[in-house]
């Protein structure tokens, strides 16, 4: 073996006499293997030694309540035999491969004080790109000059080495702080005849200049867009490497058509007749780039990724002479492409940025139903089971888990209790939920259920001794435990202390992820009365059970402690907060000296660069910044969203603090790119929910102080750089919405006496410059922001902008989704499902927060327009006979407030056929909403639970009164008076006063609160 490994390297060495011969070539010796061998011969499944033996699939598990038929078996033996091909093709001569034969591995990182001969190997050019290019300016230059003194034959390093000529030239031309670094790298490239001999190397394997210039012009793209752009555009060699390096996590692409069109790029590959044969490792390795850039980009091309994965499949019988060998790689490169479009995908997204997880079921129902249409059914190993388990533990409830959790008993464990006949009748195994069946045929596959396994059908509603838990929704992550696991799978705080104070195995001690999901757990808020989630849906707290049979003192004992009570006992046993665990304490400080001892405790001196920063830049000097900066790059982005998240949540925020989460922000996401600039997205959003409190001086554009002016102003310059690190989503739209609407009742506060009559006509009247158009432009003069820039009522104009940018960002929505949906199949009917899985906002409850904050703005043109184009959307074909089959409208298609919203503020504001033009649209059969009656409309306000609607309408009558006033001249005793606005808040809190005191008062409060 060690004799042909020598002779091939010789080969190799005499193919490219030409090229310079260096002290230390870097090769890869080929690896193959004779499948024929008996050691190597695939043994016969389960299914084909017991063919009369009843089999089940997986394809059917998600859309079932019971356990339906198998189809195929998984051989436990088949992961044994399912070796890579590891096999490389070489260039010879003057010909070049048109495969992908010349990717190099995008290994791991290395050091760079490494010297190894096969140093190389574990850093390939997609990481000497990152090194080099996108870090920060210690470790650019370090790699820049171990990219500078490699010696390789590889084509990717020539061709980085090349650009990295370029760029040194042009620091020489240019930039003369920078020219001693590039005097002294280029003297570390290899020289005029070195590169004149790599020069023909690149030529003998068929690179012309024009190639190597587009292939650095592709890589000098400002964006992740421009140089997918220019790479679709190239007209010569497209070499693979490349394409990992665009698709890398450091890059960013916003635009779908265009991952889009890479996508189908990387299909035409496969569809050309006669393709070479690609790499599986490295197929999949771009496979996962696409599939990392759908998720970012709300995960609609996640299923179009699978159709290519599907195409490889297929090609992998035309490249694979032996039968055994080709269903043995196929199988493989199966098990992995479910592994990636399983929710692992979402372990570099906040808190808040997920996608709808129909998208990953979509991709793999692709995969489950191409493997039966194989003349052999691939087979399912153990990665596989994990991938689908993982999708369908983060799938919504379907009506089997919905009647279960209605069926649970308030006790712990929660046993269910029959509902009727059927329910007795069932057997227990169909009372399931998908992701516990997905174990069951795991195991009926011939693999053993280990600790991780039994933590996942905890957190999906079967405990490992069989007694029934709370199913979760895991979105991202998972279960570390079973212990963790059965602490999460609760319904509230006092069920899961229950757990904790009952481990696996007696006496064992609790570990950082137990305590941090307890921690989670009484950090969680209690769900509203009225609220329709069930449990396990959201990460809220469940009204726990009362026992009767229990004293008040036993009640007391089986109450959990308080987090810092629970914090104390941690730290006495010695267990100081990690990773997750202390991203949960930091993030539910309820005191900054309380984040920052967490800090302390957490034995990382680089987190306490946190707390370091003072009130403003000038504390520090430019040398002391520098220091802090770098000490602050060093602390994980999840870490800093936790601490910036405590600092606008604090109970009551100053502007001090605030100030402080934006220079935090804005320092940790100043060099950040790729994946990691959504970070950025989840800390602005923080700062943005925050603001509508209150906003420091001058920390962002210059603000001047805390008036209503620099809020909104505020307002504006946060959301923009949200844009700047991430497309909008639909989260930050609705937080803008509300935002503005708590500035609107500020205002209301203020310049409400204005709209009085005792007044007199004389005075400003701002609050009419809002909502009355005529009275708008008639004073158009005094509304610049110049004008204004000394008067009371300088937010007007901003205002103005703000309602712009409320209008341009729905437009963005609904044309990003417009997008999506001509990249997508279109279907024969429309579902609910379909109308959750959009991006703009259609639903009800982003509805009803838009319209309300257009209301409070005064764009009632633009809410018949909205409300117009709501209808438009929920009467598309089949969508009203899916909603007919639920028992009640669900909550995502229940429009009546946003049509109370529309009667209550719109409608007295606008032409009478307008209304009644959209009247007649509602009341269509394709629609099942219903017109609010006039009780409803008069009594809406007052039971939104803030004033500042009651404030709006009270506003909308004076100003419609004023407008009367000023059309009739003298003729104003027929018109009527509205009432005084402190007179009706202070009757509406006396009448909230008595209604409350007679509540509890009450011996049945429910029935009472109904009756009123």
């Amino acid at each position: 073996m060690l004799l042909a490994l020598a002779a091939s390297r010789k080969d190799f060495r005499r193919s490219i006499s030409h090229a310079p011969q260096y002290q230390k070539p870097v090769t890869q010796a080929t690896r193959d293997y004779d499948t024929n061998s008996a050691t190597h011969s695939h043994p016969p499944s389960l299914a084909e030694l017991h063919p009369d033996q009843p089999t089940t699939t997986l394809a059917t598990v998600a859309e079932t309540k019971t356990s339906p038929n198998c189809d195929d078996f998984v051989d436990k033996f088949a992961s044994r035999v399912l070796a890579s091909d590891a096999q490389r093709s070489i260039a010879r001569g003057g010909s070049r491969l048109r495969s992908w034969a010349d990717d190099e591995s995008n290994a791991t990182d290395s050091t760079p004080g490494e010297q190894s001969e096969g140093w190389i190997t574990h850093g390939g050019p997609g990481v000497f790109y990152r090194k080099c290019w996108l870090s920060d300016r210690k470790t650019r230059t370090e790699w820049q000059k171990k990219l500078a003194e490699l010696r390789t034959p590889r084509s990717s390093f020539i061709v980085l080495q090349w650009k990295l000529r370029r760029d040194m030239l042009r620091w020489k031309q240019h930039e003369d702080a920078r020219r001693s670094i590039a005097d002294n790298l280029l003297r570390l490239l290899p020289q005029r005849k070195d590169r004149r001999s790599l020069i023909g190397t690149m030529r003998s394997m068929g690179y012309t200049r024009d190639d190597l210039h587009d292939i650095c012009h592709t890589l000098e793209g400002e964006t992740g867009d421009i140089s997918c752009e220019r790479f679709l555009e190239m007209k010569g060699y497209r070499p693979p490497w490349l394409i990992n390096i665009i698709l890398s996590d450091m890059v960013t692409i916003s635009d779908p058509e265009i991952l889009n069109r890479m996508i189908e790029h990387c299909m035409s590959l496969m569809e050309v007749p006669g393709a070479q044969r690609v790499a599986p490792d490295r197929f999949l390795r771009i496979a996962t780039g696409l599939a990392g850039h759908a998720v970012r980009l709300d995960g609609i091309l996640l299923p179009k990724i699978a159709d290519m994965i599907i195409a490889y499949l297929r090609r992998i019988e035309e490249w694979e002479r032996r039968s055994n060998r080709a269903f043995a790689q196929q199988c493989k490169f199966y098990n992995s492409a479910l592994e990636v479009f399983s929710t692992n995908l979402n372990r570099w997204l906040p808190p808040t940025y997920h996608i709808d997880p129909s998208f990953y079921w979509k991709a793999q129902s692709k995969l489950l139903e191409a493997s039966a249409a194989f003349e052999k059914p691939l087979r399912f190993d153990y990665k596989g089971f994990c991938a689908v388990r993982r999708v369908l533990a983060a799938m919504p409830k379907n009506a089997g888990d919905i009647h279960n959790v209605l069926r649970h008993a308030q006790t712990w464990p929660p046993r269910l209790l029959p509902g009727d006949g059927i329910d007795e009748a069932i057997r227990p195994e169909d009372n399931w939920s998908r992701p516990v069946t997905v174990s069951t045929l795991q195991q009926e596959a011939g693999f053993a259920m280990n600790d991780e396994d039994l933590a996942w059908d905890t957190i999906g509603g079967r405990a490992p001794d069989g007694s029934p838990t709370i199913k979760q929704e895991i979105v991202k992550g998972g279960p570390a435990d079973t212990w963790t696991a059965s602490i999460r799978a609760t319904r509230n705080a006092t069920e899961a202390w229950a757990c904790f104070n009952n481990p696996p195995v007696p006496g064992q001690q609790p570990t950082p992820s137990v305590y941090a999901a307890m921690f989670a757990k009484l950090f969680s808020q209690d769900v509203r009365a009225t609220s329709s989630l069930l449990p396990g849906e959201r990460a809220y707290n469940f009204p726990p059970h009362s026992d009767t049979n229990l004293s008040e003192y036993e009640r007391q004992l089986r109450e959990p402690p308080d987090a810092y009570t629970l914090y104390a006992y941690m730290r006495e046993a010695d267990i100081r907060p990690r990773l997750g665990c202390l991203e949960i304490l930091v993030r539910n400080a309820r005191t900054e000296h309380r984040a920052r001892q967490y800090l302390m405790d957490s034995g990382d001196s680089h987190n306490l660069a946190l707390s370091e920063y003072g009130i403003s830049k000038s504390t520090f000097t430019k040398t002391e910044r520098r220091a802090w900066g770098r000490k602050l790059g060093k602390i994980p982005l999840s870490l800093v969203a936790a601490y910036v998240k405590c600092l606008t949540s604090l109970d009551k925020t100053p502007a001090r603090q605030l100030k402080r989460a934006i220079i935090i922000t804005s320092a940790r996401m100043r060099n950040v790119s790729g994946h990691d600039r959504l970070w950025g997205w989840y800390m602005w959003g923080a700062i943005l929910r925050a603001s509508s409190n209150r906003l420091p001086r001058s920390p962002l554009g210059g603000w001047e102080g805390t008036t209503l002016a620099a809020q909104l102003k505020g307002y504006r310059t946060i959301v923009s750089n949200i844009e700047k690190m991430s497309h909008l989503r639909l989260p930050t739209l609705r937080q803008y919405c509300k935002c503005l609407r708590k500035s609107m009742n500020r205002a209301f506060a203020v310049h409400m006496d204005e709209m009085h009559v005792e007044a007199g006509e004389g005075e400003p009247q701002t609050l009419r410059r809002v909502y009355d158009d005529g009275f708008r432009e008639s004073t158009a003069d005094t509304n610049s922001p110049e004008a204004k820039k000394d008067q009371s009522d300088a937010w007007v104009p901003e205002l103005r902008l703000c309602a712009e940018m409320l209008k341009c960002m729905v437009r963005t929505l609904r044309s990003r989704e417009e997008k999506n949906q001509k990249l997508q199949e279109k279907p024969d009917s429309y579902t609910l499902e379909h109308m959750v899985a959009r991006v703009d906002p259609v639903g009800a409850g982003s509805a009803y927060t838009i319209m309300s904050a257009l209301a409070f703005t005064g764009e009632f043109v633009e809410m018949s327009k909205y409300l117009a184009w709501l209808m438009t959307q929920w009467k598309q074909a089949g969508l009203r006979e899916d909603l007919l089959k639920y028992d009640q409208v669900p909550a995502v298609a229940d429009f009546h407030r946003v049509l109370c919203v529309f009667r209550c503020y719109a409608e007295p504001m606008l032409p009478p056929d307008v209304v009644e033009r959209i009247r007649t649209q509602v009341q269509q059969d394709e629609l099942i909403w219903r017109w609010p009656d006039e009780e409803e409309v008069e009594l809406f306000p007052e039971r939104q639970g803030d004033l500042g609607y009651v404030g709006l309408a009270h506003t909308l009558k004076w100003v419609r009164y004023w407008r009367l006033r000023q059309e009739r001249g003298e003729k104003t005793s027929f018109i009527q008076v509205p009432p005084n606005y402190r007179r009706v808040i202070r009757d509406i809190e006396e009448r909230r006063k008595v209604y409350a005191e007679l509540a509890r008062r009450a011996e049945e409060p429910g029935k009472f609160w109904s009756e009123i």
